[in-house]
């Protein structure tokens, strides 16, 4: 069962050989650290409490025309807790994202129902939150007339109801699912803008290479139905502490990923650094994301077993 799935999730991510533009949701290199920001299925999935907290400067020194920025920054905060009695998982993910005068904040919390499958877990989520979305005053247009320059010209926000659903699949040796975010396709009167709506097909699978070297190759296609986009990437772990890795993103960047486990692979740090390919003027050649993350295990509760021994028997 979970080598088919595992084919047709690969083949639905090869398959993707479409045109590529900038899609409405951010893109994270650490894509396959942070499932649970586009996949709600994803949600509690480990056995204890992780909290991710991730920041992003993409094309890090852009300027804009007017020499006061503008280059894309992002804050993603995503924390996770299995309620394992109940088989089930929830969540909050909070993301802001500033790209020049506009900011885009999603708040959204996330409930997740685990069934077990074979060696691991079938998992169906929903996300349920808001999407925030503000202006600062200062654009520069060539028609003051423009509809859109207008309804921006002043500081103002506007916030829309936003819902998400997934499926996931994880077991031990791999991972993968299907999602979709902003199911509503809300509208924002404040910009003239509209939410699309966004799919993800993800999988990643774990190679023993030797009892100290584990790589997992790795993929994310994600579209808006009109413009697509894939991400591949292939990370080693060495000695269950070390993290190091290659990237792609397509159309846009080559990655490189580092990474350290401290404290009984309780803590994570992790770094990434994009070069844009190709390069343009309209972009600066490097972007930067770090990322730490924090787990707490949890051991199941229950009664206490019954211990049998020869001595107490009558």
């Amino acid at each position: 069962m979970k080598k088919q799935l595992y084919t047709a999730l690969i083949a639905a991510g090869i398959s993707a050989a479409f045109n590529v533009s900038a899609q409405q949701d951010a893109h994270f290199t650490q894509y396959m650290f942070n499932q649970m920001y586009f996949n709600p299925a994803a949600t509690g999935i480990e056995q204890g409490f992780r909290g991710n907290l991730l920041y992003r400067n993409q094309w890090t020194g852009y300027q804009g025309l007017d020499g006061a920025g503008g280059a894309p920054q992002n804050i993603l905060f995503t924390g996770a807790l299995p309620i394992m009695a109940a088989n089930t998982g929830v969540g909050i993910v909070i993301n802001n994202d500033q790209i020049a005068l506009l900011n885009d904040l999603n708040v959204s919390v996330n409930a997740a129902y685990h069934y077990k499958l074979g060696a691991g877990k079938l998992s169906g989520g929903i996300s349920v939150g808001m999407q925030g979305r503000s202006t600062k005053s200062g654009y520069r247009v060539n028609n003051t007339e423009d509809a859109v320059y207008k309804a921006i010209d002043k500081a103002s926000g506007e916030i829309v109801p936003d819902l998400g659903f997934g499926l996931y699949y994880s077991s031990d040796k791999f991972f993968g699912g299907i999602s979709s975010r902003h199911l509503t396709e809300a509208k924002f009167n404040n910009t003239l803008s509209q939410m699309k709506r966004h799919y993800y097909v993800s999988g990643g699978y774990n190679i023993e290479v030797n009892p100290d070297l584990i790589v997992t190759p790795s993929f994310n296609f994600k579209t808006d139905s009109k413009q697509s986009q894939y991400e591949l990437s292939a990370i080693a772990k060495f000695n269950n502490q070390f993290l190091g890795g290659l990237a792609y993103r397509q159309g846009d960047a080559v990655s490189v990923l580092v990474g350290l486990s401290a404290m009984q692979n309780k803590l994570r740090i992790t770094y990434s650094l994009d070069l844009t390919v190709p390069s343009t003027d309209a972009k600066k050649p490097t972007s930067h994301e770090i990322m730490a993350s924090y787990f707490v295990p949890m051991t199941m509760r229950g009664p206490k077993p019954i211990i049998r021994t020869p001595r107490y028997r009558k």
